[in-house]
């Protein structure tokens, strides 16, 4: 069937084929006699007389085209009017199934054979004359969600119309230059082969005189078919002008129509809506009620929660969920709401096909509500960088740390997910330091706690000043906490010249002088222990280690007690006579 096309193609690329031998070889069905006989008079015999065969009378390659697929057309109709003669006199049923068959075949072959035609006279896509068609899924999605497409319409039925009219007037604008098109090419065509019909002899060139004869019968009948469908859209096209018109006329203001939808809302969907969620929240928060109220009257005997009841908890959630969303629906389904609640079903929906993805870690947080996950309750788990205790396990989870002020911390349950906790061992450490101790850090700090949060530590220095660290870079710092006691490590040395006595009789003596001198300081029972011991001999000198344990209450003198010890042992050495080094440099002569 695409023999027709093959010859225009052929006469649109100006190729000296014989489109004519070949078409009519071609459209002639079952052999006919008539179709290969088709040859011009006196051709054969001034071919064997060797004399130079006459130019075809049809010059133009289009018109040949479009001769050619005329006599396809009319061949195609010859066909199926005698497939139509022998179902009507033949009464063998397989005989006459055939026949249909065939009769089928050929009736969408001529179908196409038109199109094709019309499409090559008049130049254009048979796409853009074909309708648009609504697609199956299309109409089996409005299908479910009409209720809420019944309403979204409604709502925009005043703007939507007009934009439908202006992409309809469009679309006719559209067609109607097409088809204007295509009846000034057909018109034009009609005019060449007028002509071309005048200007050849009937006595000579019958044949041809014939075949332009059917081409023209049905440009003609073509031009009659593009006219009464250019009047159509014309009309279609008047119709929707007037119609926008009428409709922008007859148009309200943006807050007239705003004011009459809130209106209409409050009044319907409006009421319908709050009374859902008033459904929701009396049936959601009257059954956790319910439960508390029952869980108060039995009350728990050990301290910890146990696996009975953290499973009737998490039943109790999910099913007060669960109605209370029943509660919602049945409130809507009971007033009628079909467009809210579809848009409720539609939204569970989502959040399940949604939530599909997120199982594994609501399978992790409903073990972790059964304290059987990597987080347990009455357990340490470090949160921040700082420790913690899991004071209640839930769908809230609460921290605290007693040694912070504002220690306690709510987080939810899906946070929890990725922390691991320990039981706590005897004596654990909360924090390195308390409101009021005395610490020093590795910078060179040294001052009193005055705040303590999860957040930031503020300490006071000597003199009054303040700094502040946040909680994590404090304790980078490594603080030393001298609250409790603390240690004095002083290395003091004497000249070489004492050598004789350096590991007799000075460190006893050292030892005396610090006891009386830092009892009048501090008093005795601030000091726990007190050692002078002989260290090492040294460069320049000679060294002892002197070690004070001081009880914490006199931490805030710290740097007064170095001195003090200084202080001290430079008396002594004064009253003994005994000789305090300096860095010397030695020159040996060789």
């Amino acid at each position: 069937m695409r023999i027709p096309i093959l010859a225009a193609l052929l006469a649109l690329t100006q190729l000296p084929a014989p489109v004519f031998s070949f078409q009519e070889s071609a459209v002639a069905p079952e052999g006919r006699g008539e179709a290969q006989s088709e040859v011009a008079p006196g051709d054969g015999e001034a071919s064997e007389e060797g004399e130079e065969a006459a130019p075809e009378p049809i010059q133009d390659d289009i018109t040949r085209a479009l001769v050619g697929m005329a006599k396809a057309i009319q061949a195609k109709e010859g066909e199926l009017q005698e497939a139509r003669d022998a179902l009507a006199t033949d009464q063998d049923p397989t005989a006459r199934a055939e026949t249909e068959e065939t009769i089928a075949t050929a009736s969408g072959q001529l179908e196409a054979l038109r199109r094709e035609l019309r499409s090559f006279s008049t130049d254009t896509d048979p796409a853009d004359l074909e309708s648009e068609q609504k697609s199956d899924l299309q109409s089996e999605l409005e299908e479910l969600v009409r209720p809420l497409l019944e309403e979204l319409k409604e709502a925009t039925k005043g703007p939507r119309t007009i934009e439908l009219y202006r992409s309809r007037i469009d679309k006719e604008e559209v067609q109607i230059e097409l088809r204007k098109a295509s009846r000034d090419r057909l018109e034009a065509r009609i005019r060449e082969i007028g002509k071309e019909i005048q200007s050849l002899d009937p006595g000579e060139n019958q044949n041809d005189i014939d075949g332009l004869q059917v081409a023209l019968t049905e440009l003609e009948d073509l031009q009659s078919q593009v006219s009464e469908e250019l009047l159509v859209h014309q009309t279609a096209r008047t119709v929707a002008q007037s119609r926008l018109n009428s409709l922008e006329n007859s148009q309200v203001s943006v807050i007239e129509s705003s004011r009459e939808f809130l209106s209409t809302f409050f009044r319907t969907r409006g009421l319908h809506l709050a009374l859902a969620l008033l459904a929701f929240l009396v049936v959601f928060f009257g059954l956790r009620w319910a439960y508390r109220f029952v869980s108060k009257a039995f009350p728990q005997r050990s301290a910890h929660r146990p696996m009975h009841r953290r499973l009737i908890e998490v039943v109790v959630h999910t099913f007060a969920g669960i109605a209370a969303l029943g509660a919602s629906l049945i409130v809507l389904s009971a007033a009628g709401d079909w467009v809210l609640l579809g848009l409720v079903l539609l939204l569970i929906a989502g959040i399940a096909w949604a939530s599909k993805m997120a199982i594994p870690r609501y399978l992790a947080e409903m073990r972790l509500l059964l304290n059987l996950g990597t987080v347990r309750e009455a357990e340490r788990v470090v949160y921040n960088g700082l420790p913690y205790r899991v004071s209640r396990l839930g769908i809230q989870t609460h921290l605290t740390n007693p040694a912070l002020e504002g220690g306690y911390v709510r987080l939810p349950l899906s946070d929890l997910t990725e922390m691991r906790s320990r039981p706590i061992a005897p004596g654990d450490l909360w924090f390195p330091c308390r409101l009021g101790d005395y610490v020093l850090l590795s910078d060179g700090q040294r001052g009193e706690v005055i705040k303590l949060t999860p957040e930031l530590v503020r300490i006071s220095l000597l003199g009054g000043s303040e700094i502040t660290y946040t909680t994590s870079d404090f304790l980078s710092l490594s603080p030393e906490n001298i609250s409790r006691d603390f240690r004095l490590f002083v290395t003091f040395g004497i000249d070489y010249a004492h050598q004789a006595i350096s590991t007799t009789e000075v460190a006893p003596k050292m030892q005396a002088a610090l006891a009386k001198g830092l009892t009048d300081v501090i008093g005795e029972a601030d000091i726990n222990s007190l050692k002078v011991e002989f260290k090492e001999a040294a460069a320049s000198s000679l060294d002892y280690a002197i070690m004070i344990d001081f009880s914490g209450d006199v931490a805030a003198r710290y740097a007064m007690l170095n001195r003090a010890i200084q202080r001290i042992l430079v008396d002594l050495c004064n009253a003994e006579g005994w000789g305090i080094p300096f860095t010397q440099v030695v020159v040996h002569q060789g």
